[in-house]
């Protein structure tokens, strides 16, 4: 994902769509891991991160097994907050949404 927001492409994509650039923020301990990275602002912790969506701070929230609360799929479907995950078992804490990227 780091390399991502600073593809070329990527960014032109983002500002052809009338927006700044890429921004990318890390939670909980993903969010951890990234504060390691120059540059990688710090968004919040676990309990945060239903307010965070509901906010419209993010456009898309990466999800891991051990970040992923029961409600965070509902929370991001009525805020319309697409939600993504690499790992398969965090699908069946939101599977009842229609916002989850594969």
């Amino acid at each position: 994902m780091l390399e991502s927001v600073n593809a070329p492409d990527l960014v032109q994509g983002a500002k052809d769509a009338r927006t700044k650039g890429i921004n990318l923020a890390g939670m909980c301990c993903l969010g951890a891991g990234m504060l390691s990275r120059p540059g990688i602002p710090y968004a919040g912790n676990f309990m945060s991160k239903e307010a965070v969506l509901i906010t419209g701070a993010v456009d898309a929230m990466g999800v891991d097994v051990q970040c992923i609360k029961q409600g965070l799929g509902k929370v991001a479907e009525c805020y319309g907050t697409k939600l993504f995950s690499t790992n398969p078992r965090c699908r069946s804490a939101v599977i009842r949404t229609n916002n989850f990227i594969w």
